[in-house]
């Protein structure tokens, strides 16, 4: 996804990743999985084979349960939506639809599927050609999931003999950016059915390579599809690595046993930057970077005064640059990334300013003149480790805070936020330009129970202007309404929203032809000539 994705991320360390690292300490990428020498010295390798590290583990490849931007970039090679985004997420390109129509009243599409599209050759088909009804199936079982990206769908209906409608609840102008999810990623209803939860290992798509083999934790192979319905991919195999390590990542990147590295994070950006023989790509993500405060937990956390005063000793500006210390994010304030269209600065007036000692006399005042002990639960190491330890620091300072980390792995974490039993959270949150995908999503009252609004924000009258908002198709007023819903939430201080992240990649030279749109590597899109094509090519 880079899209909104279904989890507060960070980097991780999958613990059975280990296996996968310590292969890869031992004799390389190449040697442990077979696919080819490993070149100690960054000698390039002569074979049509990207491999690529991801820096957690794959545990499934089920369009429904895709959990991180790693499972993403997987099925993002194997599959196929509807419509695509282009690289400023402001537009959307033909993928399995050619086009589409949309209705006065904002509530129905009709899309036009493009015809000859096959299947790869599985189990339960062989190879057959994607049909309307396979869009209503796969469309309708991701209604509803916890991520809820079709909240607004009501009924989805074949219309023609390679034609789909969708009947809207409610016009809303996330429906085209939220097919683009790879939750929303079309397949052969058989095939699902048919393996139950193994379709989790042997998923079957319309993309441009073929599965050949997915072991969770370990490693993703895929091969060429030669019956791929846009221009057929330059490059031959595609393989994955898990590689939690950050420092283990780079070292294969410089070695040439990687060709790209996904998750360039810390020092290694440097490192990255001074070899010559590797490409450091960085745009921003629309990705923030946050610390979420659960209102409905019992305790200190339920006084607005309490949020209040940690969020006023809270020096945003040393927060950001301590957890991206090799400018890989900026500092922001506002509940939506700071390079969205309805990001205004003059609105970061709205959150409390740094003030320890102010922010010592309100707590006082809220009865913990001491100070108390509160949990903050995150996803293994990186980002989210550094933002706590340096809470740690400024809150034990200025308000006898003790902040207790919890580390915790990512389904129980997934877990937690959905049920709401945690205190503090620590992550990140995948958004898009478009402040319906942050700010829509933050405070709706339909997003308590998931991952986007774990804090339990719920306002009728806040709920009413976020479905006016995504309701009008003029921007001018939407910013306005934007600007109102920030006036109204912000003071209510459900989080610190301190950072928009970057994408940050380091690539081999040898690889030509990288289009860094979103968190998700294409390899290989559409066809030549058309809007939003991209064919990576290795030079050997």
């Amino acid at each position: 996804m880079d899209f909104m994705k279904k989890s507060l991320l960070c980097a991780a360390r999958p613990l059975v990743a280990g296996l996968a690292l310590a292969l890869l300490l031992a004799g390389g990428v190449g040697s442990v999985y077979g696919g080819g020498k490993s070149q100690a010295g960054g000698t390039p390798r002569a074979d049509n084979t990207l491999r690529v590290s991801l820096n957690r583990s794959v545990k499934t490849l089920d369009p429904l349960y895709l959990d991180s931007t790693a499972a993403d970039n997987v099925i993002g090679q194997l599959g196929d939506t509807l419509v695509r985004n282009n690289k400023g997420r402001s537009d959307f390109f033909p993928d399995l639809a050619t086009d589409w129509t949309i209705s006065e009243d904002g509530k129905t599409y009709v899309f036009n599927l493009r015809k000859g599209v096959l299947y790869h050759p599985g189990k339960f088909q062989n190879g057959r050609e994607l049909a309307p009804a396979d869009v209503v199936y796969c469309l309708n079982r991701a209604k509803g999931y916890f991520s809820n990206y079709l909240y607004m769908l009501g009924e989805v209906e074949v219309t023609g003999p390679y034609q789909v409608t969708c009947h809207l609840n409610v016009p809303d102008a996330n429906f085209l950016y939220n097919l683009t999810s790879t939750t929303n990623t079309i397949f052969p209803p058989e095939e699902q059915e048919g393996w139950g939860q193994d379709f989790a290992t042997h998923f079957i798509g319309t993309g441009p390579y073929i599965l050949e083999s997915h072991i969770p934790d370990q490693k993703s192979t895929m091969v060429r599809n030669e019956k791929y319905w846009g221009t057929k991919a330059n490059i031959e195999r595609v393989e994955y690595y898990i590689i939690s390590d950050t420092a283990q990542r780079v070292n294969a990147l410089r070695t040439g046993e990687i060709d790209v590295d996904l998750n360039v994070v810390g020092e290694t950006i440097q490192t990255v930057k001074d070899n010559s023989s590797l490409t450091l790509y960085q745009n921003p993500a629309f990705r923030v970077n946050l610390i979420g405060f659960n209102t409905r937990a019992k305790g200190p956390l339920s006084d607005p005064r309490v949020r209040k005063a940690l969020i006023q000793a809270t020096d945003y500006d040393t927060l950001a640059k301590g957890v991206f210390r090799y400018n890989e994010g900026t500092v922001q304030k506002l509940p939506l990334p700071n390079n969205s269209w309805g990001y205004d600065k003059a609105l970061e007036a709205l959150v409390p300013a740094y003030n320890p000692t102010a922010a010592k006399a309100l707590l006082a005042e809220a009865g913990y003149p001491n100070g108390f002990k509160v949990t903050i639960n995150y996803v293994g190491t990186g980002n989210a480790e550094r933002a706590v330890t340096i809470l740690q620091a400024l809150w034990k300072d200025a308000l006898n805070v003790e902040l207790v980390p919890v580390t915790t792995e990512q389904a129980v974490y997934m877990e937690i936020l959905q049920t709401g039993s945690f205190e503090l959270q620590a992550g990140s949150q995948g958004c898009t330009s478009d402040p319906a995908t942050s700010l829509g999503y933050f405070f709706s009252t339909d997003k308590i129970g998931g991952n986007y609004n774990p804090w339990g924000y719920s306002n009728p009258a806040i709920d009413a202007k976020i479905a006016l908002a995504v309701a009008i198709p003029d921007r001018t007023k939407r910013i306005q309404l934007y600007h109102e819903i920030l006036e109204q939430v912000v003071p209510e201080n459900v989080g610190i929203f301190y950072a928009n992240e970057k994408l940050t990649w380091g690539v081999t030279n040898r690889v030509k032809n990288v289009e860094q749109w979103a968190a998700i590597l294409d390899v290989t899109k559409g066809i030549q000539g058309e809007p939003g094509y991209i064919n990576l090519s290795i030079a050997n």
